[in-house]
C-alpha cells in the first residue's frame, strides 16, 4: 500500500504471491475440514475424558445466532421485555372460558382422586429419583432458580437422597412450592435468517422447573398405564405429534 499498490515490480510480484499462498491455504482448509472436524473430536475427547462425545458434537455443529438489539422500534431492555409480556399475554388469553366450568372441571378432578386413593402408601424412592433424572433433557435451565439440568444429571446419590426427602414431604403435607409452578416465558428466533428487529418472527419457549420436571417424570413411569388423555390431543403425547 505504501508504493500504491504497483501492477508491476517486485513489490507487485510479492503480493501476488501472498495472495495466491492465501487462497490456496482457505481451499486446502476447506477441502480438509471434515478430517479436521474429526482430528478436533478425537483431541478434544483423549484430552478431556469426562467430556460428553454427543456435547462435543453439539457444540462444534452449533451456529450462534445474533441477537436484535432492537425490536419494533424499541432498543431499550425493558421496553422490550414489556413488549413480549404484552404479546405473551395476548396469546395466553385470547381463549375465552367459564369460570363455572372450570370450577366443574376441578370438582370432578377432586372427586376422582378419592379417600382410598389418598390413603395410599405411595412414596417416592431414591431409585424413582435416579431413573427420572436419567430421562432429564441435557443443557435445559431453570431460570426461576438460575439451574440446569446438568448440576441435576451430574448430582450426587447424597443430591437424590435430599430430592426424595423433598418429594415426600409435598406428598404429606399436601403443599408444593411456587417455584415448581412457575415458568420462564422466553422468545425465541423462528430462524437464522428472519428479521430479528420484528416481533412477530418469535416463537415462546417456556422454560420449566426442574424439580417440577422431575416429579412428572416419576408420575409418568409409574402411572401412565393408568391416566387417559382426549382423543382430540396429540401434541405432548406418547408415539403422537401435531403434525397428525
Amino acid at each position: 500500500m505504501e508504493c500504491g499498490r504497483p501492477h508491476a515490480t517486485s513489490v507487485a510480484d510479492c503480493m501476488h504471491r501472498s495472495r495466491a499462498a492465501y487462497h490456496y491455504a482457505i481451499r486446502r482448509i476447506r477441502k480438509n475440514e471434515a478430517e479436521t472436524v474429526r482430528d478436533r473430536i478425537a483431541e478434544s475427547m483423549l484430552n478431556n475424558k469426562s467430556r460428553n462425545f454427543w456435547s462435543v458434537i453439539k457444540h462444534i455443529r452449533s451456529h450462534s445466532a445474533s441477537c436484535s438489539k432492537t425490536v419494533d422500534g424499541i432498543s431499550d431492555s425493558s421496553s422490550i421485555s414489556k413488549l413480549f409480556a404484552d404479546k405473551f399475554r395476548e396469546l395466553y388469553t385470547c381463549v375465552s372460558y367459564n369460570e363455572s366450568d372450570m370450577q366443574h372441571v376441578i370438582q370432578d378432578v377432586n372427586d376422582m382422586v378419592t379417600e382410598e386413593n389418598r390413603s395410599g402408601c405411595f412414596r417416592f424412592h431414591v431409585c424413582d429419583i435416579r431413573t427420572a433424572v436419567g430421562q432429564l433433557k441435557p443443557h435445559k435451565r431453570d431460570e426461576c432458580i438460575d439451574l440446569s439440568s446438568d448440576h441435576i444429571s451430574n448430582g450426587c446419590d447424597e443430591l437424590f437422597v435430599h430430592i426424595t426427602l423433598l418429594f415426600n414431604a409435598i406428598l404429606v403435607h399436601d403443599a408444593l412450592p411456587d417455584n415448581f409452578l412457575r415458568s420462564t416465558i422466553v422468545p425465541i428466533s423462528k430462524g437464522r435468517n428472519v428479521d430479528g428487529s420484528n416481533s412477530n418472527n418469535y416463537r415462546f419457549v417456556a422454560l420449566s422447573s426442574i424439580f417440577r420436571k422431575l416429579m412428572v417424570n416419576i408420575v409418568l413411569i409409574k402411572f401412565s398405564n393408568q391416566l387417559q388423555t382426549s382423543s382430540l390431543q396429540f401434541g405432548f403425547k406418547a408415539k403422537s405429534s401435531t403434525n397428525l
